[in-house]
């Protein structure tokens, strides 16, 4: 092969592999419209709430809530094969939590019985 050969064959190459760059670019910015959409409507309804929502209203804080009575709630925990980790995870959250009027649902598949002994063995 001569010198003009492959300066040809690396010509062809270095044009490919140019080509391929700016399609990826490409592709990756319009691939991340997606996310400077998000972003705009983060800032703007971050905009109007403060220049018309906080105006008229505190925001609310944890002490507001607490002077508050509790309401009853409802704690959904589906568990599928969970037997390992379920017993433990009720009985933090029971200790843990700062409310007092919920209850506790806990979905179990009739086919998991080592989930449902763990989860009758919380306390």
């Amino acid at each position: 092969m001569t010198s003009a050969v492959w300066i040809d064959a690396l010509a062809v190459y270095f044009f490919g592999i140019k080509l391929l760059l700016t399609t990826t670019a490409a592709l990756i910015a319009i691939s991340s419209l997606d996310d400077l959409f998000i972003d705009a409507l983060y800032y703007g309804r971050r905009l109007y709430r403060r220049q018309f929502v906080y105006r008229r209203h505190r925001p609310l804080t944890a002490d507001a809530l607490r002077r508050h009575d509790e309401r009853w709630m409802a704690i959904m925990v589906p568990a599928w094969q969970e037997a390992a980790v379920i017993g433990q995870m009720l009985e933090h959250m029971l200790a843990t939590l700062a409310y007092r009027r919920f209850v506790v649902f806990v979905g179990l598949y009739a086919n998991d019985p080592d989930t449902a002994a763990a989860v009758d063995g919380a306390q």
